[in-house]
């Protein structure tokens, strides 16, 4: 059986271990994050649909709202895969 260690607290009650924590939201396509999310350094390995999915629209503003197939390639699969995008 593994020992496990108690969290890390000092004696005014704060945490002294890093913490680290994941946001996932999931939206409508046309909402943007508010937030600058820098995610150039990870494109050039992406697949479409990784791509796709960190916010890259190859139209511009109008990708969010009125996105072509290759704005949305995950539609696009989900078609050719017999799975309803609606």
């Amino acid at each position: 059986m593994c020992k496990v260690d108690p969290p890390s607290l000092n004696i005014h009650g704060i945490w002294q271990d890093p913490r680290r924590v994941l946001f996932y939201g999931y939206s409508y396509r046309w909402l943007r994050p508010r937030d600058d999310i820098r995610v150039e350094h990870y494109l050039d390995h992406c697949t479409p649909i990784q791509k796709q999915l960190l916010g890259v629209s190859y139209s511009g503003g109008r990708g969010y709202t009125f996105p072509t197939p290759k704005d949305a390639p995950l539609k696009t699969w989900l078609e050719e895969h017999g799975i309803s995008s609606e």
